[in-house]
């Protein structure tokens, strides 16, 4: 795959993305930890459709917090 601008590849990067919501859900939004990983908010939601594809994300609102719901690993 790819690596975005700042060198992780979209594997690493959905990896820290789920730790990240599994050790501090509902502290989240896509943007903001796109931020905090200097990553782009797309590549975070992109990531945060295919989590919730797989085990499930919970949103609250359009653009909120974010919190995984299913068994992720």
């Amino acid at each position: 795959m790819p690596s975005s601008s700042t060198g992780v590849s979209l594997e690493r990067l959905a990896v820290r993305v789920l730790l990240r919501l599994q050790a501090e859900p509902a502290t989240w939004t896509a943007r903001s930890l796109a931020r905090e990983l200097g990553e782009t908010a797309n590549r975070v939601n992109r990531i945060v459709l295919a989590i919730e594809a797989e085990t499930g994300v919970e949103r609250s609102g359009p653009h909120g917090f974010l919190t995984v719901t299913g068994r992720a690993l």
